[in-house]
């Protein structure tokens, strides 16, 4: 179908565009892309979830992360035979390393808790300069999303004079409220990388 078939055109090219618009799927080896159409989905709740119509006949798998054709959308918590279960970012357990585009810094990303449009960035240090407009993408150092996805812009920074820490606003570049595609992502690596965590941490 047209979902399948952006899929696999996506997969063949690199990006070419930066902003909001920049293709999110890289031509490597070490990612594939499951696409999905959204059968239930929820905004207004303090933990949302989002249905959609793959599962485990399709290679879907727990802890997978999900994304859009503009932005991160969340994770697998839960896999069916013909169905996934994603917490969607506007979920109170969510928490997603990011950094700002511009200077490589680390920083986390929550859902406000108030607007599907809105996350926070929470404890910032004084020392890491950011602005309205600021591109905040994926860190990748985690094993569920690549690096350099696109989760949103920052809104407005909270700078307090004199204090160490501040916090910003930043608003989604994926629109929760009318979602209706998704991709899954399958890490070729996931299970090689969890098995060498497991042995350091016996």
């Amino acid at each position: 179908d047209l979902v399948a078939e952006n899929a696999r055109l996506r997969s063949l090219i690199p990006p070419v565009a930066e902003g909001l618009d920049s293709l999110l799927y890289y031509p490597d080896s070490l990612y594939g892309y499951i696409p999905a159409t959204v059968v239930s989905n929820t905004v207004t709740k303090p933990n949302n979830l989002i249905m959609v119509n793959r599962g485990y006949k399709d290679g879907v798998e727990k802890e997978m992360g999900v994304i859009s054709s503009s932005g991160l959308v969340g994770i697998v918590i839960g896999v069916s035979e013909h169905y996934s279960v994603i917490m969607s970012m506007l979920h109170q357990n969510i928490r997603i390393s990011g950094r700002i585009k511009k200077n490589d810094q680390l920083i986390n990303v929550v859902w406000d808790q108030t607007d599907y449009r809105l996350g926070t960035i929470s404890d910032i240090p004084s020392h890491i300069q950011l602005q309205a407009g600021d591109s905040i993408v994926t860190s990748g150092n985690s094993l569920i999303f690549p690096k350099d996805l696109l989760i949103g812009v920052v809104e407005s920074h909270d700078k307090e004079s004199g204090g160490l820490l501040s916090k910003a606003l930043l608003r989604f570049s994926t629109d929760f409220n009318s979602l209706r595609h998704v991709y899954l992502i399958k890490s070729f690596m996931a299970v090689e990388q969890k098995s060498l965590l497991s042995q350091i941490h016996e």
